[in-house]
């Protein structure tokens, strides 16, 4: 089906108002239509589609855009607009190099400004001091040039919010996917072993849930332009075969974007270790769509057709959405693959019945697949009989089978007409003994191979100037030379690139807030919880270099489906937080639902769960008493444990909340992943998380707010406790270091606290400079899976002119922030309030 057209319908200007669809989304109004050149019915509705809406005053201008544009063009790039907002009816925009916020309010309201231009009054705000002659000429045409667009859309920031294309369809491949992609991973020894014995098995969270739903809206569409014309209903369809799904073909042979994901090295080189082999090449690749209605797919063995012998044949069946029972989901008959192919081609209701008998005579077991979920992939031999149960539901099913087989195979002596047809079209000529080679079915993996021949995807923001940079690397204390250009890495030259700044600098691979709430203050009559709100409040941390986000808890789950947005940080979500308190804006869990809400978290596309493992009154500060009065367990370690293993077994980890030792005490029994706060821990505790591989994150940058607040509040045990809490970690943070433990630096709070101050608290409180700016950088990134600066990786960078190991408060000066390539203004002194550590606010 060819594309669908795009129409925009503009809402009338009037002050904010959010239509809340089933998204939850704000968005402009988007509706695909089917083109009336082109059939007059989609075959189906796409897995992602929404209607969101926003009030702004002319949707056909989008000034986050717009404006850029033109001022890069008015001043031929010496000056740049990062981050557009707007923030109590003032148009801020963010200028570089200068590190000016630009502001922009209506003339008629009467305030300072800088200078006026039609309808509008302009002032900035500029930290670094005075500005050179050539400086205020590029300022003065920006304002010469935002002024008439912002005129053209009668855009008034007291009444009106920006429109943004960050809830339409995603980008894909962005760096970050294609770095994901390209990435490998390596199996467990029992995983391997299962699928050698059983014929079959499911890996986990094989892809990111953000990856793969960022692509299919793209796949969608291909399937789409591809679709065969004239085709019935599933149920009216002639024979067994074609009543079971529609299948389209190699798809990702004629579309570079969709070989990007059907190609993708990660999932091949997880099927060579399955095989036991270092060379694959792909058979074809099979989109499977099983619409609503569709019968059960007949038991067969996918390899009875390949007109070759190979060592080893496997087939990677990765569903595009989440597929349930009574959705089409696969059963295998389980060690099917050692009694070999039978002679059985043609997949019909014939085969249903002598595959039937043929388990039934070996005394197989058939094993169905469970529920699986977007990043999961299920891989099984080419030899083992499978089949699929019929589509019950209101949606469709959409796989991608890639059908693959071991390089080095040869070509064999057709048996039937159908495999004489398949070979005579990928390899004509070819004879028996020869190798099985030929454009039709590519090598797409190596074990050897330096980098995978998958194309590039320019997807907006991608093209652009290309950047060089010498710095030292803060990770080994190493000068490096690096590139960036299309949003990745290079470590070889590329011919005019302009360097980023002045050599002698640092570098790193971003920051990290490994605990931040993103739609805090979870307060569910706010709109904490819209994409809006989340990608504004992404924004901040991007402006001060925080890149990725380690969120520990949301108003619910519409966090989990934030995609990657070049520009924006990365948000690994954890979804709504679980505790057993009614007080809060959360579900109150109690014991006997605490398996179920933390497989909901997953389900829903978490990548962590955050459960809280103790909980007392003096939470709030609404107690005198500190950690130390009514401390309660939240859940029996028994049933934590099993809460734990349901979601290490979707693929997931789990981080508990413990302020207590007792709360410590059960996390660490139950398996979990990380301790958040730990101001309970002991040194024996602090030894076995050394011992497990557990990480900590202190958040020791809320103590002084807390410590603030109880003496404000007249609370003197309180206070006292906090006092003896940082002694206490004082002596166990050095501990940790020593005996690696992987420490993470995260702030609970922000603006109010950031990661610069976290790091010079974890610094006051023993932690060596290096330790503690790496629980901020590339430990953060290393134990979240994120990449650093190798050749390809995302070009994820944040310059500083200083070493921050030696003064930490550097970290709130960055020079360049660079997220997935595209450029970010740093808002130096704009972020948040003046922090003091514990021991300055002390003495203070």
């Amino acid at each position: 089906m060819p594309s669908a057209m795009v129409w925009r319908i503009p809402i009338a200007a009037s002050s904010l108002a959010m239509v809340r669809a089933d998204s939850g989304h704000a968005s402009s109004i988007c509706m695909l239509i089917s083109s009336p050149a082109c059939h007059s019915v989609r075959r189906w509705t796409r897995l992602s589609e929404a209607v969101r809406v926003t009030a702004m005053s002319d949707q056909s201008i989008d000034l986050r855009r717009e404006i850029p544009r033109v001022v890069a063009g008015a001043t031929d790039s010496a000056v740049r607009v990062g981050r557009v907002w707007v923030d109590d009816g003032t148009l801020c925009l963010a200028i570089a190099p200068l590190s000016v916020v630009l502001e922009v309010a209506m003339a008629s309201d009467g305030g300072r400004a800088y200078r006026n231009e039609g309808a509008y009054a302009f002032a900035y705000r500029a930290p670094g001091g005075f500005f050179s002659r050539d400086q205020m000429k590029h300022l003065d045409r920006a304002i010469v040039a935002v002024a008439p667009v912002l005129a053209a859309a009668e855009f008034d920031p007291r009444r009106d919010a920006l429109a943004t294309d960050l809830t339409g369809m995603p980008d894909f491949p962005t760096p970050y996917h294609r770095d994901h992609l390209r990435r490998e991973m390596a199996l467990p020894t029992e995983t391997i072993e299962a699928y050698r014995r059983d014929g079959h098995v499911l890996v986990r969270r094989a892809l990111h849930p953000d990856v793969v739903r960022a692509a299919e809206p793209h796949l969608s569409e291909a399937l789409e332009r591809w679709w065969p014309e004239g085709l019935a209903p599933a149920r009216e369809r002639a024979d067994a075969y074609a009543r079971s799904f529609t299948q389209i073909t190699d798809i990702g042979q004629k579309e570079p974007r969709v070989a990007v994901f059907s190609r993708a090295r990660r999932v091949l080189a997880m099927a060579a270790q399955l095989m036991g082999v270092d060379a694959v090449r792909v058979f074809c690749e099979d989109w499977l769509i099983k619409e609503p209605g569709a019968s059960i797919t007949p038991w067969h063995q996918d390899a009875a057709v390949f007109p070759f012998d190979a060592e080893a044949t496997i087939t990677c069946w990765i569903p595009l959405g989440q597929v349930g029972e009574g959705q089409g989901l696969l059963r295998f008959a389980r060690g099917a693959q050692r009694i070999g192919l039978a002679d059985i081609e043609n997949i019909n209701d014939r085969s249903e019945r002598e595959f039937t008998d043929i388990i039934r005579d070996h005394g197989l077991p058939v094993d169905d697949l469970p529920p699986v979920f977007p990043g999961d992939v299920s891989f099984h031999d080419g030899r083992t009989i499978h089949g699929a149960y019929e589509n019950v539901g209101d949606t469709p099913r959409v796989v991608l089978a890639i059908h693959c087989f071991a390089d080095g195979a040869t070509i064999k002596t057709p048996k039937t007409p159908k495999m004489r047809e398949i070979l005579d079209h990928a390899a004509p000529g070819a004879a028996p003994g020869d190798p099985a080679v030929s454009e039709r079915w590519p090598r797409v993996y190596g074990k050897d191979d330096l980098l995978p021949e998958t194309p590039t995807i320019e997807v907006e923001g991608d093209a652009g100037d290309a950047f060089e940079l010498e710095a030292t690397n803060l990770e080994d204390g190493v000068p490096v030379h690096l590139f960036v250009s299309s949003g990745q890495i290079h470590r070889r030259p590329i011919a005019g690139a302009r360097p980023l700044a002045p050599q002698g600098g640092f570098v790193t691979s971003g920051l990290v807030q490994s605990h931040g709430h993103v739609s805090y203050p979870h307060t569910k009559e706010d709109a904490v919880g819209t994409e809006a709100w989340m990608n504004e409040r992404r924004a901040e941390y991007a402006a001060i270099g925080v890149l990725t986000i380690r969120d520990m808890g949301a108003v619910d789950d519409a966090i989990c489906r934030l995609v990657d947005v070049p520009g924006l940080p990365r948000v690994h979500g954890c979804g709504t937080m679980i505790l057993r308190n009614a007080d809060w804006p959360f579900t109150c869990t109690e014991p006997d639902g605490l398996v179920r809400a933390c497989a909901a978290r997953v389900e829903a596309g978490a990548r962590w769960v955050k459960v809280f493992a103790d909980f007392t009154d003096d939470y709030r500060g609404r107690e005198n008493s500190g950690f130390t009065g009514t401390d309660e367990v939240s859940y029996p370690r028994e049933v934590l444990a099993e809460a734990v293993r349901i979601v290490h077994g979707l693929g997931a980890r789990v981080a508990a909340h413990a302020f207590t030792q007792a709360g410590a005490e059960v996390a660490l029994a139950a398996g979990v992943d990380s301790i958040e706060h730990g101001w309970g821990l002991t040194e024996e505790l602090v030894d076995r998380m050394a011992e497990e591989g557990v990480a900590w994150a202190p958040l020791v940058g809320i103590a002084t707010p807390m410590w603030r607040v109880a003496h404000r509040d007249r609370q003197p045990e309180r206070a006292a406790w906090i006092e003896q809490v940082m002694e206490r970690l004082a002596r166990l943070l050095p501990r940790a270091e020593a005996r690696e433990v992987t420490v993470l630096a995260g702030t609970d709070l922000f603006p109010e606290v950031t990661v610069a101050d976290e790091v010079a608290q974890l610094i006051e409180l023993g932690l060596s400079p290096a330790a503690a700016v790496g629980a901020a950088s590339w430990v953060a990134r290393t134990y979240l899976g994120e990449p650093g600066l190798e050749d390809g990786a995302p070009a994820d960078l944040v310059v500083f002119s200083e070493d921050p190991r030696r003064d930490p408060t550097v970290l709130l000066t960055p020079t360049h922030i660079f997220s997935a390539g595209r450029e970010v203004v740093p808002l130096v002194g704009h972020v948040r309030p003046s922090y003091r550590t514990f021991r300055q606010r002390q003495e203070h």
